[in-house]
């Protein structure tokens, strides 16, 4: 297996600002938790060392709103290459799928927010009692003011140096070009081992279902085992922005394994899954040898 030169990756690093963007994505959401006075709580302990919070509404719709920041983080998550928090690296490729899809969850998010603020007097009525003496109305904003706490922002940002600061200063253009560089090439390795491990690991996965137990029992083949490879694959090319050859040829080999299948027709067939199986099995055993001392290292460093 090839190992990347420090040449090589900085001839790749360079190449990464035209095939990617930075997204900044932000959640905001009312607090709904506050801290706890340490003389409004006894305890048989020293009082710095404990700290105590208070939940201040029981609320099912605040709870799906946050269900739902979830279930769009972890989206673009699948997305992106990883960067800093809330900072994600998103092939431009993937920029329009992007935009579609977050707009469709504000708009989703956004009915949940509206019916958080219709239940917002009620909610806060019902704070009181549960709360006892911990029940401060000073706590709780307006109506409106709790509405407006609600935001999704997101904007897309170029990752390389704005020209404009050259301008500006030439030796703090040159600086920023710098860092941005160094961390870059930070990253490139990490970014190429994460998309080995994802892939590894979706083909092992599949690998199993399609086989029967150590009992000999068939397993249960879901739909989401075979979607999350194909999937996958689907967009590895605009993912794939270190220029991973080796997984290329791999991604190619199971676009034309997986390529025709369904979950259905595999539980219909025996015969296919024993099939696809086997195909399989030779490219998670590839897959294999070029993560195992990816996950030895990232082990050690845990």
């Amino acid at each position: 297996m090839k190992t990347a030169t420090k040449t090589n990756i900085n001839v790749a690093v360079k190449g990464i600002a035209e095939k990617a963007v930075f997204l900044s994505l932000h959640f905001h959401r009312f607090g709904n938790r506050r801290k706890v006075a340490s003389t409004e709580i006894e305890v048989d302990a020293e009082k710095q060392r404990v700290k105590v919070s208070k939940v201040l509404l029981d609320s099912n719709e605040l709870k799906a709103i946050e269900h739902l920041d979830a279930e769009i983080n972890d989206y673009v998550i699948s997305r992106c290459l990883p960067y800093d928090k809330s900072l994600h690296v998103l092939p431009l490729g993937l920029v329009e799928e992007i935009e579609e899809t977050l707009e469709r969850f504000v708009k989703q998010r956004q009915e949940l927010i509206e019916t958080a603020t219709e239940r917002y007097p009620e909610l806060l009525d019902a704070a009181r009692g549960p709360l006892g003496a911990l029940f401060n109305r000073r706590d709780y904003p307006s109506q409106v003011e709790f509405q407006r706490r609600f935001r999704v922002t997101w904007n897309y940002v170029s990752l390389s140096t704005p020209g404009k600061l050259a301008e500006i200063s030439p030796r703090l253009f040159s600086e920023e070009r710098r860092k941005i560089s160094e961390r870059m090439e930070e990253s490139y390795t990490e970014w190429r081992d994460l998309l080995r491990i994802a892939m590894a690991d979706m083909v092992k996965r599949l690998c199993e279902s399609l086989q029967p137990d150590a009992a000999g029992k068939v397993r249960k083949l879901t739909d989401s085992s075979v979607n999350r490879l194909k999937e996958f694959l689907s967009t590895f090319s605009f993912r794939n922005i270190t220029n991973d050859q080796e997984l290329e040829q791999i991604s190619d080999q199971l676009k034309a394994i997986v390529g025709g299948i369904t979950p259905d027709k595999l539980r219909e067939s025996e015969n296919m899954k024993a099939m696809i199986g086997e195909k399989l099995s030779q490219a998670a055993a590839t897959l294999e040898v070029m993560t195992q001392g990816i996950r030895k290292i990232r082990s050690e460093e845990e």
